[in-house]
């Protein structure tokens, strides 16, 4: 998206209204400038999908048979994808613990532009970037921060309540 914006802001110097003796082509480019442009402020509905959690070590995670919601939604903003996840669950019968963080999927056919963002394969060491926050209702935990953590995924790091650190 990085590209149109600049291909636009060309776009804009080089082109001129169209004036009385214009083309079809003079018209199509000129629709074709508001497109591009309508495109880069666009905010789009929410799109269900199913969340894919997997484990950075090996192994996935495997949510309960009967969960209270478990919803995976997601909407473009901009340049920018916005997910929303939720889930809860009251029994833990049907879960499985994978090892390592736990990498939450973008949707299908997606992937996080690594020239934007960089990548944070060890959220418990500093850098990498911060894409987002969340929140955990849980004795130990609230507040969480979301990193990139390869193309596909992210992780979540929690704020603890009291002692380490924990990871979603």
């Amino acid at each position: 998206m990085r590209y149109i914006c600049i291909l636009m802001s060309l776009l804009l110097t080089a082109c001129t209204l169209p004036g009385a003796d214009a083309t079809e082509d003079d018209l199509a480019a000129l629709l074709t400038l508001f497109q591009v442009q309508q495109t880069a402020n666009q905010t789009t509905n929410w799109v269900s999908y199913a969340m894919i959690i997997d484990s950075s070590n090996s192994g996935g995670y495997t949510i309960a048979s009967a969960p209270v919601t478990n919803s995976a939604r997601w909407r473009r903003n901009g340049d920018s994808m916005e997910i929303r996840y939720e889930y809860a669950h009251t029994n833990n019968a049907g879960t499985a613990n994978g090892t390592g963080y736990y990498v939450y999927r973008l949707p299908p056919g997606y992937s996080i532009d690594t020239g934007k963002v960089a990548l944070n394969t060890t959220p418990a060491v500093a850098g990498g970037s911060v894409v987002g926050t969340g929140q955990v209702n849980a004795s130990t935990i609230s507040d969480l921060t979301v990193f990139p953590f390869n193309a596909n995924g992210v992780v979540m790091q929690g704020s603890p309540i009291a002692g380490a650190a924990s990871y979603f």
